[in-house]
Parts: C-alpha cells; structure tokens; sequence
C-alpha cells in the first residue's frame, strides 16, 4: 500500500480527502500542509521529501478529525486536521500543531 492510499483511507474516514505530493519547488521545509481546492472541492494538500514517514495515529470520524505523525529521525511532529461543516458545507482546517522538536529548528510549515 501506498503513503497515498493509506492516507486516502484514513482521510476517507473522517470525511476528507488528500493528495500527497512531493515537496513544492520553494520549500524550505521537510513537510508542508495546505488546504486547496480541485474539481471535487476541498482538499488536503501535503507535500513532503521522501524520507519523511507520515503516519495516521488517530481519526475521530464522528468529530471529524484526524491526527497525523511526521518522522524525520528522530524528530517528531504531529499535526491535528480537522473536517468542520457549517451551514451544509465541508470545510478543511488545520486545527493545532505539536511539535516534539527543538523549538528553533522548525522542520514543518502550515500554509494557508
């Protein structure tokens, strides 16, 4: 299975969908998270380097969020995605950042 369909699965479960990409021409970071929109609507939008393991550790379906684990070595990083709907519509936020990491060596970014 691939990071793409494992990440589909997990995302599917909570009401969302992902499209995991390489890292973007100007990244300056390991990993980058965005919210972008395709034909479909909403989506997650994640561009990483290829050594970076990007793991599903939690999904809450019926509040719609999702807690993803990013490995670089040692470094740690884990990201809480949520899906919201207000008035009928499904909006993607990232909701809260917690880095395991040394504070001034940041190794990921949240765009928007």
């Amino acid at each position: 299975m691939t990071t793409q369909e494992y990440l589909c699965r997990h995302f599917a479960r909570m009401g969302a969908r992902v499209v995991v990409r390489g890292p973007r021409l100007r990244q300056r970071t390991k990993i980058a998270i965005d919210v972008g929109r395709d034909r479909s609507g909403e989506v997650f939008v994640i561009g990483c380097e290829e050594r970076v393991a990007i793991e599903v550790i939690d999904v809450q379906p019926r509040s719609h969020h999702l807690v993803l684990m990013v490995r670089d070595g040692t470094e740690k990083h884990k990201f809480l995605l949520g899906a919201m709907n207000a008035t009928g519509l499904l909006q993607l936020c990232l909701v809260i950042v917690f880095a395991m990491c040394e504070p001034q060596l940041p190794a990921c970014v949240l765009q928007r």
